[in-house]
């Protein structure tokens, strides 16, 4: 609004003028990211089994099946597919830029995290390639918000991996960011708990999906996964669940303003 100047008795005083309209576009920008691995982990090296494992037991045939549920959630949540779920290391880093929501089902350990078939990303302070890629991207396009990471280990050290995806600020939480991961090594299937039986682990990481898909926040998500299908420890039949680290309120698929869960939210229809 354009403001006209009058003067009455030496006094400066302001009376509205013509109005002034401009038009602004916001567009929403969404870009998630599926990986699984074609791997399994024996002994002390990391394979992949040819033919491939038809069964459900092995981690590598349960992760293609999450990573088919990501895909889902993804559309429904109106966001692009940064890639195909299945991605060497080179290709990886490069669509690391882009994205704002990644979706793992991999293996990792407490300073890395696996590509589809072919070699580590590191995230360690002494060489961060995760949070190079991360950083490579356009200052238009936003850091991440949530990433969800089925693989061991990773939250072994706090702020680590979330500080290499730009989710924290070391241990120091990010307003509407969030990464959630396990401290352990996790089995391939879960607990019976609670009168639900053990089934594969990628039925936790689909609930957690589908639970970002219908607008609950990060924590409550991995809470009812956790406990509907309770992961358990790769060498022990003992809980181990999955952990949030940041900003528990994070949610996916309305605009949020930090403050708490019920304040006001503004749905992303559709991104660019």
């Amino acid at each position: 609004m354009e403001l006209a100047e009058k003067k009455y008795h030496g006094t400066q005083t302001y009376e509205p003028g013509p109005s002034l309209s401009r038009q602004i576009t916001v567009y929403a920008y969404n870009v998630g990211l599926a990986l699984h691995t074609d791997e399994i982990f024996s002994g002390s090296a990391y394979s992949v089994p040819n033919p491939p494992n038809q069964d459900q037991d092995n981690w590598d045939t349960i992760s293609k099946l999450a990573s088919i549920k990501a895909q889902t959630a993804f559309s429904d949540m109106n966001h692009l597919l940064g890639g195909g779920a299945s991605m060497l290391k080179p290709e990886l880093l490069q669509r690391l830029g882009p994205l704002t929501v990644f979706f793992a089902f991999t293996h990792g350990e407490s300073i890395n995290f696996r590509a589809t078939r072919d070699a580590s990303l590191s995230f360690a302070a002494s060489n961060n390639e995760v949070l190079s890629a991360v950083s490579s991207r356009n200052l238009s396009i936003p850091n991440p918000n949530i990433v969800v990471m089925h693989a061991c280990e990773t939250l072994q050290t706090d702020g680590l991996a979330s500080t290499a995806f730009k989710l924290t600020d070391g241990t120091t939480a990010i307003r509407n960011k969030a990464y959630a991961g396990f401290k352990t090594k996790i089995h391939s299937w879960t607990m019976e708990w609670n009168g639900n039986p053990s089934v594969t682990l990628d039925n936790h990481a689909t609930m957690v999906y589908n639970l970002l898909a219908s607008g609950k926040v990060i924590s409550e998500a991995v809470a009812v996964a956790n406990s509907t299908f309770k992961p358990r420890s790769q060498f022990v039949n003992s809980a181990q669940d999955m952990k949030t680290y940041g900003d528990g309120n994070a949610r996916l698929i309305n605009v949020y303003n930090g403050q708490s869960i019920s304040t006001t939210w503004y749905k992303v229809a559709a991104p660019i």
